[in-house]
């Protein structure tokens, strides 16, 4: 390769790395935008930023997509059978936001609800994202009946389902109360949104509805 060759080969590689160090940055400031810009509307649509939240990231699944959204749920909350039908349908539509379930039973107004919690979990152990037919159970006021129904139908009394299964359940449901407890949360459903950044809010379902409606639909 002749010396002049070699000055131009040298030249277009340098020119190379400053355009490709420049796009990044302006992807870095871009995207630092971008975030800051999804904090100021959950702010802005009333979600309160959960204070030393880095210290309970671990108790979530990670964010794989856009953001994840954890829902705080009581089978007997009439406000949570209202928000599903609308959730489930965003969630089938948007497969970039990661979505997990957690039990908040709000056993003072709502007796059977801890029970429900229990069977949910008992049914289908630590998949927090499907409680199957328990989770329908919310469509309709929930009766004693209706959870010996569901308890047959699930045969959680068979021999498949051992002593630990029943205590790996009860200590799942006794931790997502603690884990609401730590976190604030006295009221279903309550969403807390965790972005990339690992920052989390706490949001009623009014305020998730418009918080996702500018995200998507503005």
């Amino acid at each position: 390769m002749t010396e002049r060759k070699k000055a131009k080969w040298d030249l277009g590689t340098l020119l190379a790395m400053i355009a490709l160090t420049i796009s990044a940055g302006l992807f870095a400031v871009a995207w630092n935008v971008h975030r800051r810009a999804e904090e100021t509307a959950i702010v802005r649509f009333g979600g309160k930023k959960i204070g030393d939240f880095d210290k309970l990231r671990t108790r979530f699944g990670q964010v794989k997509g856009q953001f994840l959204v954890v829902e705080f749920g009581d089978y007997s909350c009439p406000f949570c059978r209202k928000m599903q039908a609308e959730l489930d349908d965003f969630f089938s539509q948007h497969r970039d936001v990661g979505y997990e379930f957690r039990n908040l039973p709000l056993t003072g107004i709502h007796p059977l609800a801890f029970d429900a919690a229990l069977l949910a979990e008992y049914s289908h152990g630590t998949n927090a994202s499907d409680h199957g037919p328990v989770r329908s159970l919310i469509e309709e006021n929930l009766t004693a009946q209706d959870l010996l129904a569901t308890a047959a139908i699930q045969n959680t009394d068979s021999e498949t389902h051992s002593v630990n299964s029943r205590k790996e359940s009860y200590l799942r449901v006794v931790n997502d109360l603690l884990l609401a407890q730590r976190l604030g949360l006295t009221g279903t459903p309550t969403f807390v949104v965790i972005l990339k950044n690992g920052d989390g809010y706490a949001l009623d379902g009014n305020q998730l509805v418009e918080f996702l409606s500018w995200k998507y639909y503005s």
